[in-house]
């Protein structure tokens, strides 16, 4: 049996994430620049070892590819087979019993 190996930037604390991102997009610079603030607000995240702010966050991960859940855990837990169960429904749609296929996390089809 294959088993995955986490993507890398899983195994990094968030300001160690924030910073590869940062090194991926070049400088800290063009990370200011990209987010819209002054390279002094990205360096002083850098110094006290601080994670990236929650808006500059999908940014940073549609422009280097590090996930938003290595950049901030905390805003973006990541996903496991424990968190996902099954929604009910109640009303005029439903019975109060989970509908087969529909869980939390994925979107209805």
């Amino acid at each position: 049996m294959k088993t995955t190996e986490p993507p890398i930037d899983s195994l990094l604390e968030p300001s160690q994430a924030f910073k590869e991102a940062v090194r991926k997009i070049g400088s800290q610079v063009k990370a200011a620049t990209l987010l819209g603030v002054s390279q002094a607000a990205i360096s002083k995240r850098i110094v006290n070892r601080q994670p990236a702010a929650a808006e500059w966050v999908l940014p940073l991960e549609r422009e280097t590819g590090v996930s938003r859940q290595a950049l901030r855990p905390d805003l973006y837990p990541h996903e496991s087979p424990s968190t996902v169960r099954d929604i009910p429904l109640t009303g005029r749609i439903g019975s109060g019993n989970p509908i087969s296929g529909l869980q939390l996390g994925e979107p209805a089809r």
